[in-house]
């Protein structure tokens, strides 16, 4: 079954609204999946969590890793 909810500080979460929306291709109009309707709060916990991922772990100074990470 297809994820909708967001991955924010290694946790898969609902927006905090609990909205979702319908992901549509716009070229077929195709319904793809829902996706969380994630809100500017959501937003923020996400920047929170990366910023202290990048702060406080390895992540800022392994290349090998987030290089691994992206492949």
């Amino acid at each position: 079954m297809p994820e909708h909810r967001m991955l924010i500080d290694g946790s898969l979460v609902e927006a905090t609204s609990g909205r979702v929306f319908d992901n549509v291709n716009p070229a077929t109009e195709e319904v793809l999946g829902t996706t969380a309707d994630g809100s500017p709060a959501d937003m923020a916990r996400a920047v929170a969590a990366a910023r202290a991922a990048f702060d406080q772990t390895a992540w800022s100074h392994d290349h090998a890793g987030r290089h691994a990470a992206l492949l």
